[in-house]
C-alpha cells in the first residue's frame, strides 16, 4: 500500500484502505500510503452533491508525502469540472508533480494547485507543468517555507507570474526542463534573485 494509484472506480480501494478503522486490534492500510498519484479523471466534479471518493482516500492517508497530478491523457471519456471540490488535510506532504489542468482547477480543492499548497506546509520538492490561463491566476500569496526544490517544465508565462508573488524563504534549486520562450523566466529570476 505504500504507493497507490487511484483509477477508474476508486470504491474498492476505498473500502481496502478504511479497513480496520472501527477496530482497534486491526489497523488501516492508509497508515503505509506514501505516494498517490491521482489522474484528474478521479477528481472530476459533474454534480453538487456527490463527495470526491479520491478526497475520501486522501483524508485517510495520514503519513502521504507524494502527490502527483499527472495530464491528462487523451482519452474517450472528458472529465467534467462544474461544482466545487474538497480538498484533504496534506500535513505530511513534502513532494508535488503537478500538471496543471485549467478546466479541473476552477473547481478549487483538490484540483485547484493553490488550495493544496495551502495545505501542505512541509512541502519540499514542488515539480509544476502545464499553460496557465488568467482565470486561474491567484492574486494571494503563497508561502512555502520548507520549499527547497522548485522544477518547472513547459509552464507559460503566466504560470511564471504565478510564482512569482510565492514567497520560498528556503529555495535552494530551480530545475528548468523546457520553457517555451528564453525569456519567460526573467520575472521569475528577478523576483528570486
Amino acid at each position: 500500500y505504500e504507493h497507490i494509484f487511484i483509477r477508474g472506480p476508486v470504491e474498492a480501494l476505498q473500502r481496502t484502505l478504511e479497513r480496520g478503522t472501527d477496530t482497534d486490534d486491526l489497523p488501516s492500510p492508509a497508515q503505509w500510503v506514501r505516494s498517490a498519484h491521482l489522474p484528474y479523471l478521479t477528481s472530476q466534479t459533474p454534480t453538487p452533491k456527490r463527495p470526491i471518493a479520491a478526497v475520501h482516500i486522501l483524508n485517510h492517508c495520514h503519513h502521504l508525502e507524494v502527490l502527483v497530478r499527472p495530464p491528462e491523457s487523451h482519452r474517450v471519456t472528458v472529465p467534467i469540472f462544474e461544482f466545487p471540490a474538497d480538498v484533504p488535510s496534506l500535513p505530511a506532504l513534502k513532494r508535488i508533480e503537478w500538471w496543471h489542468h485549467n478546466f479541473a482547477s476552477r473547481t478549487g480543492g483538490i484540483n485547484r494547485l493553490q488550495d493544496v499548497l495551502l495545505l501542505a506546509p512541509n512541502l519540499e520538492y514542488l515539480s509544476l507543468a502545464g499553460e496557465m490561463w488568467p482565470d486561474a491566476l491567484d492574486r494571494g500569496s503563497i508561502v512555502l517555507p520548507k520549499l527547497k526544490v522548485l522544477r518547472v517544465r513547459g509552464i507559460n508565462a503566466m504560470f511564471v507570474r504565478q510564482l512569482s508573488m510565492w514567497s520560498l524563504p528556503s529555495l535552494t534549486h530551480i530545475v528548468v526542463d523546457t520553457m517555451p520562450h528564453p525569456f519567460a523566466l526573467v520575472t521569475l529570476w528577478e523576483c528570486l534573485g
